[in-house]
């Protein structure tokens, strides 16, 4: 199967002696990461050095630049910060992001007009829905309470 990660996912991490992690970001000198074994087979390979952004979940490349050394065969990324690295294919991660989204099942949400306002009809709908949730499994509740209460008492009778 192909991956857009074509590179050892590699995670640097710095810590005081207690193991608490350093947070390192917006260094002035570029700190310097190669991948060997990259091999690029044709012009229309797209390869780029990457890190993985926690706040989004994905690979991005911002703040980061990428030099491949053909005779080398080594991606040399430099950065101002610390993370996971590793290096992707773009034209693999394009395709994925082209592709069409599966139907996802709607989910409950109040709907909102272009201003933010809630729909008025919407959320009457809403409230009447939960409402009659409640009120279904209030009457359950309280049938099945009905019954083994009448069952109690039919087995006290017996007795």
């Amino acid at each position: 199967m192909h991956s857009e990660v074509i590179s050892p996912i590699v995670q640097i991490v710095l810590s005081k002696g207690n193991g608490t992690s350093l947070r390192v970001h917006d260094l002035t000198n570029y700190i310097e990461i190669s991948f060997s074994n990259i091999t690029i087979k044709d012009d229309t390979v797209d390869y780029e050095c990457v890190y993985f952004d926690e706040i989004s979940h994905d690979w991005s490349s911002d703040g980061m630049s990428s030099q491949y050394d053909s005779r080398t065969l080594t991606m040399k990324c430099l950065t101002s910060h610390l993370t996971s690295f590793a290096v992707i294919d773009l034209n693999f991660k394009k395709a994925v992001n082209n592709q069409p989204k599966p139907n996802t099942p709607p989910s409950f949400s109040i709907k909102k007009d272009a201003n933010g306002n809630v729909d008025a009809t919407a959320a009457i709908a809403a409230t009447v829905s939960i409402l009659g949730s409640v009120l279904v499994c209030g009457i359950i509740i309280s049938i099945s309470i009905a019954i083994v209460a009448v069952a109690m008492r039919s087995r006290k009778s017996h007795v």
